[in-house]
């Protein structure tokens, strides 16, 4: 609970459901775009040895690839239409 009250994390489940939960959102991750997950990623290592304003920068360009993508596309018109997207990692 305390790492929840600081932020350190979004969720805080009984143990005994702590497989299901990890799997659930592991089944959502994989489910979402390849190519924004892997740019995200990249971005969450890289950050860890830059300055801020480097990290924000690779972050902004990562957002900017990801904006022109197919699977950014789909997922806005999956929202319209109210509907799973399928993402095809292009």
């Amino acid at each position: 609970q305390e790492a929840l009250r600081l932020g350190l994390v979004n969720r805080v489940v009984p143990h005994a459901r702590l497989m299901d939960e990890a799997l659930g959102l592991a089944r959502r991750l994989a489910a979402g775009p390849p190519a924004a997950i892997a740019l995200a990623k990249a971005s969450i290592y890289r950050s860890l040895e830059q300055q801020p304003k480097p990290a924000l920068e690779s972050e902004s360009f990562a957002q900017g690839v990801c904006h022109d993508t197919e699977d950014h596309h789909e997922g806005v018109r999956a929202f319209v239409e109210k509907r799973p997207p399928v993402f095809k990692g292009r």
